[in-house]
Order: structure tokens, then C-alpha cells, then sequence
């Protein structure tokens, strides 16, 4: 059975937006802010500073862009230069 022509199907809803979604999406956002935030923060610092340097290191990803880094070597007396990309995320 193919697209049949008037098929409204997966359209969007003409009432617009659903208030019970919106009323549960915005409680969950003020419970994150205010208590889980406060939460982390207290659990962050009853924590050895081991465990928090391996809580930072975990979290770099989302807050830093990885880097490239490029390797250039000039030999002056043939005219080469060896040009090297090293993608960070393929070594490990």
C-alpha cells in the first residue's frame, strides 16, 4: 500500500501544542535545577580529589571540542614536507 493522495497521516495536530506535556516538561526541568544541581554539588565535594578529577575528566567531552593535531616535517635539503594528521578520536 503506497501514499495515497489526502493521507493526513503523521501530520501535525491542529490544537497545537499539549499543556499536560509542557506542565511535566517544565517540573522536571525546575526539579533538575534546584535539586539535583544542589545534590551534585554536595556528592562533589564529599568526594576524594581522585574521584573528582576522574568525574572532570569524564565530563571534558561534553563541555570541550576534541582536538586535531597536525605534525609538520621541513627537510630543507630534498624540498619534502611531510604533512601528518593525527585525529584524537581514532587513538584511543
Amino acid at each position: 500500500m503506497g501514499f495515497q493522495k489526502g493521507n493526513q497521516h503523521g501530520a501535525k495536530s491542529k490544537r497545537g501544542k499539549d499543556i499536560v506535556k509542557q506542565k511535566v516538561k517544565q517540573y522536571l526541568t525546575e526539579f533538575v535545577d534546584e535539586y539535583l544541581i544542589e545534590k551534585l554539588r554536595e556528592d562533589f565535594a564529599e568526594i576524594t580529589a581522585k574521584e573528582r578529577l576522574d568525574v572532570i575528566t569524564k565530563l571534558m567531552p561534553y563541555i570541550m571540542p576534541k582536538l586535531n593535531s597536525n605534525d609538520v616535517k621541513v627537510d630543507a635539503s630534498d624540498k619534502v614536507i611531510e604533512i601528518v594528521h593525527i585525529d584524537a578520536a581514532k587513538e584511543k
